[in-house]
C-alpha cells in the first residue's frame, strides 16, 4: 500500500481499540459542539432563574413580617367583629359575635346594653319530646351581668318542643326546665356587646339544646346519741357546685327519724343534718343518678335539749315572747322561736357549753335574759326567764 493510501485510510478511521466500533473523526466533532452547546443553554437557564429568585415580588413590601409574601390563608382573616379567640365548647350559638366565657372575649370588654333572645328546644334524654315542661330563666350566679339580668318563666303548651323568649335585657342567665319527675341541668348563658364594637349586634341570640332527665328520691333515718329517733330535725341536701339557696332541698324527719327527698336532680350533693351554718354532724357527700338512693343511718352526738319557761313579774306564764340564744363557747349554735299559750319554749338538739337566751316582748317592752351552761345529760333542762 502506498503512503498517499494510508494516509487517506488515517482521515477516514481512527484505530480500534478492544473490539469498538469505528468512530468517524467528523462525527466526534459535531457530537462535542452539541454537548458544549446544552451545557450553555443549561448555564443560561440557572442564571436566569438565579436571578429571578433572588428577586423581591412586587407586593412584597405589603406582606406581613414573619411572614412569605402572597395572600392569606383563610384561617388567618380576621372575622367580623375583630381579632376574637376560638370559642370554648359550649351550647351552640348563633350570632355576628360567639358567645364565650368571660375572659376569652380578645382583650374586649363586654357591654350589656339591648336586648337579646334565648331560643332553642327541649327533649328526654332518650330524645323524645316531654309531655309538658316549663323553661326557667335567672339571672347568674357567678357571671358578671347577673345584676341586669331578670327572672322569666315559660310554661310549655302541650307537645311543644321549642321555646323562644325574646326582649330579654342583656346580660348573665342561668337557663333550665322542669317537669314532673323530671330536670335539666343549668345552663350559663349571655346576652352582650363588647365595648368598641356596639355598633355591632353583638351576642344578641343563643340557642341552646335543654335535656330533662329523671329525678330520683333520696332516704334514710337520723338518731339520738342513744339510739333514739331523732324527731322534727331539719335535713338539707346542698347541690356541691352551686350556693343558690332556691337549689336547696329541706325537710323534716318524722316521729320516727325518716327524712325523706322526692325528685331530686342526678348530680353531687351534701347531706347536712341541722342547720347548714352549725351542722350537728360533718356534711356527707351524695351521688344521686335516677335510681332511689337509701343512705346509712346518722347518728347524733351527745346534745342538749332546753325547756323554757318565760314568766312576768307575777311569775305567770308570758306567751308570744320572741326568744333568742346563742352559744357563747366553741362551736357554733342558735335558738329562735315564740313562747306558746303556755310561755313554753322547747329547743332540741343544742351543742353543749355556755348559752345566752334573750327573750323580748316589743307590744309592752319588756326584755330579759339569763346565761346558762346546757350539759348533754340525756335529760330535758328546764329553766325560767323571767321578763320586765
Amino acid at each position: 500500500m502506498t503512503r498517499r493510501e494510508r494516509d487517506a485510510g488515517r482521515q477516514v478511521t481512527i484505530g480500534r481499540r478492544g473490539g469498538e466500533g469505528l468512530i468517524a473523526a467528523p462525527e466526534r466533532g459535531a457530537a462535542l459542539l452539541w454537548v458544549a452547546a446544552l451545557a450553555a443553554l443549561a448555564l443560561v437557564s440557572w442564571m436566569a432563574l438565579s436571578s429571578r429568585g433572588s428577586m423581591p415580588p412586587p407586593d412584597a413590601g405589603t406582606a406581613p413580617q414573619g411572614r412569605a409574601g402572597g395572600p392569606e390563608r383563610p384561617e388567618e382573616v380576621p372575622g367580623p367583629g375583630g381579632p376574637l379567640d376560638e370559642p370554648a365548647p359550649g351550647p351552640r350559638t348563633l350570632g355576628s359575635i360567639e358567645a364565650r366565657p368571660a375572659g376569652l372575649d380578645g382583650g374586649y370588654t363586654r357591654v350589656f346594653d339591648g336586648v337579646g333572645t334565648i331560643a332553642g328546644q327541649v327533649r328526654m334524654a332518650d330524645g323524645s319530646a316531654p309531655p309538658r315542661w316549663t323553661l326557667h330563666l335567672e339571672p347568674s350566679l357567678v357571671t358578671r351581668g347577673r345584676g341586669v339580668a331578670v327572672t322569666r318563666t315559660v310554661e310549655a303548651a302541650p307537645a311543644e318542643e321549642t321555646f323562644e323568649v325574646r326582649d330579654l335585657p342583656m346580660g348573665a342567665y342561668r337557663v333550665f326546665a322542669t317537669a314532673p319527675g323530671f330536670r335539666s341541668s343549668a345552663v350559663e348563658v349571655a346576652l352582650y356587646k363588647l365595648e368598641g364594637l356596639e355598633h355591632l349586634p353583638g351576642m344578641n341570640y343563643v340557642n341552646l339544646t335543654v335535656t330533662l332527665r329523671a329525678m330520683a328520691s333520696v332516704d334514710g333515718i337520723v338518731r339520738r346519741a342513744n339510739g333514739d329517733p331523732a324527731d322534727g330535725l331539719p335535713v338539707h341536701l346542698l347541690p356541691r357546685v352551686s350556693a343558690a339557696p332556691g337549689d336547696r332541698i329541706s325537710v323534716t324527719t318524722d316521729l320516727a327519724g325518716v327524712y325523706r327527698f322526692d325528685a331530686v336532680p342526678e348530680g353531687r350533693w351534701l347531706l347536712c343534718v341541722g342547720d347548714p351554718a352549725a351542722p350537728l354532724v360533718a356534711p356527707r357527700p351524695v351521688e344521686v343518678d335516677i335510681r332511689p338512693l337509701e343512705l346509712d343511718d346518722v347518728q347524733l352526738p351527745d346534745l342538749a335539749t332546753l325547756e323554757l319557761m318565760v314568766l312576768d313579774e307575777a311569775a305567770r306564764p308570758f306567751p308570744d315572747v320572741d326568744v333568742v340564744g346563742y352559744l357563747r363557747g366553741t362551736g357554733r349554735g342558735s335558738i329562735r322561736g315564740r313562747t306558746g299559750p303556755q310561755g313554753r319554749l322547747r329547743a332540741d338538739y343544742l351543742q353543749p357549753g355556755p348559752w345566752r337566751i334573750e327573750a323580748t316582748y316589743a307590744t309592752l317592752g319588756y326584755t330579759g335574759k339569763r346565761d346558762w351552761v346546757l350539759e348533754a345529760t340525756g335529760v330535758t333542762i328546764e329553766k325560767e326567764l323571767v321578763i320586765r
